[in-house]
C-alpha cells in the first residue's frame, strides 16, 4: 500500500507551532522525506512564521509549492 506522502520532499522553515521533530516524524511515517535545504527535488516548502526570504526565493525559483503549517497538518492528519 502506498503511503500518502511517498516520494514527496519537504523543507520546514520559520517558526512552527508544531514541534519540528514531531512534524518530521509524521511526514516520514507517511512516506515523505524532510530535507534542510531547498533543491530541485523539493516538492513543498512549509512556511511557518518569520520565514526568511532565501528559502522562499529558492522554493519559487525551483518550482516547489509553498504551503503553510495548517496545510501540512491537514496533509499528515489523513
Amino acid at each position: 500500500m502506498d503511503k500518502p506522502l511517498s516520494g514527496k520532499t519537504f523543507v520546514l522553515t520559520g517558526k512552527l507551532s508544531t514541534v519540528r521533530a514531531e512534524a518530521t516524524a509524521a511526514i516520514e511515517r507517511l512516506g515523505g522525506y524532510v530535507d534542510s535545504s531547498v533543491t530541485y527535488r523539493t516538492n513543498y516548502l512549509v512556511a511557518g512564521e518569520r520565514v526568511g526570504s532565501v528559502k522562499m526565493n529558492a522554493a519559487r525559483a525551483k518550482g516547489a509549492q509553498v504551503i503553510d503549517e495548517q496545510t501540512l497538518l491537514d496533509m499528515i492528519n489523513v
